[in-house]
């Protein structure tokens, strides 16, 4: 069975809303982000999640490079990145569009959370960063720009391309964590609300009863 290390989290989302449309099965591994095991640590140098295990042992990182994998290994499943060249970059772009945006929520996360004094514990202080109230409302505006883009992009279409694709679920997440982390979504919300409708979308983010099968 495919094991997938990370539960909570939108990027593990992505990779769960695509395994639930390819309909391949899957156990999910709780993984400790405040204390990294030495186990966590081997299979990825990058320290993130989610990680996929495959069956045969192959290891992959990065929720969009784990998608593309299981688009190859499993050709005769749900594609999830079109294969056309003009659809796969209409998919690339909007997720480019989507990741470029999300860089700037790290602050965000650390203030919700209160992680900044235990990244400064762990050797991490250069991510201990955290917002002032000019930044915050700058952010704000450059979302409510961004979410213009995105609607734009899709020229009120239901899919990026003809049929959902990554970069749906890419989007969703998105909109998913903007307003997880209290901003306003209402441009894309009647998007979200139709998408939401798809098994795969409603399932992607894991309940909270949901605790793995371990952890590590």
């Amino acid at each position: 069975m495919i094991t997938v290390y990370g539960i909570s989290g939108v990027h593990v989302a992505r990779l769960r809303a695509a395994l639930l449309k390819k309909q391949l099965k899957f156990e999910h591994v709780s993984v400790n982000l405040r204390n990294r095991s030495e186990e966590f640590k081997k299979l990825s140098a990058v320290g993130k999640i989610p990680i996929l295990q495959d069956e045969d042992g192959t290891v992959v990182w990065d929720s969009i490079h784990i998608v593309d994998y299981l688009d190859h290994k499993y050709p005769k499943t749900y594609r999830m990145i079109p294969e056309d060249p003009k659809k796969r970059a209409s998919v690339l772009n909007m997720i480019a569009l989507v990741q470029k945006m999300s860089e700037f929520f790290g602050p965000i996360y650390i203030e919700k959370f209160s992680m900044a004094e235990g990244l400064r514990q762990n050797g991490m202080s250069h991510r201990a960063l955290i917002y002032d109230e000019q930044q915050k409302k700058d952010l704000n505006t450059a979302i409510q720009d961004h979410q213009d883009q995105i609607k734009a992009m899709y020229h009120d279409k239901e899919f990026i391309t003809g049929s959902l694709s990554e970069a749906d679920v890419v989007v969703y997440g998105y909109a998913h964590n903007l307003k997880y982390l209290g901003f306003d979504t209402s441009k894309l919300q009647p998007w979200c609300d139709k998408l939401a409708k798809d098994p795969a979308i409603a399932n992607m983010f894991a309940p909270e009863s949901e605790k793995g099968v371990r952890e590590i």
